[in-house]
């Protein structure tokens, strides 16, 4: 549901690029960046090439960085799990070894 000034050109790559230098001058300690598995330059699918030219940017910046890299199903699935709870206010708990956190 992408359009007007939200492309992958404008957000995924210039928008974390410019995120990720606005921290390495703050001094910010540590970036953690949601990437996705299979992120590669080379990669035919804009959104994917964008991700793997974001991450090389977060390794070269001098910040300490983490990069997560979840399946491409994910990157749909939080909203669709949780943003009814969160709109409205209500608490999210979310298990992931069997225990309440």
């Amino acid at each position: 549901r992408r359009g007007g000034d939200d492309t992958v050109e404008r957000v995924d790559l210039e928008g974390s690029r410019t995120l990720i230098d606005a921290a390495a001058r703050a001094g910010v300690g540590h970036v953690v960046y949601t990437s996705v598995f299979g992120a590669d330059v080379a990669s035919p699918v804009p959104l994917l090439a964008a991700k793997a030219r974001t991450e090389a940017h977060l390794r070269q910046s001098g910040v300490a960085w983490t990069i997560l890299a979840p399946g491409p199903f994910m990157d749909a699935w939080p909203g669709l799990l949780v943003g009814g709870s969160v709109m409205a206010g209500r608490p999210v708990v979310i298990v992931g070894d069997g225990h309440r956190r």
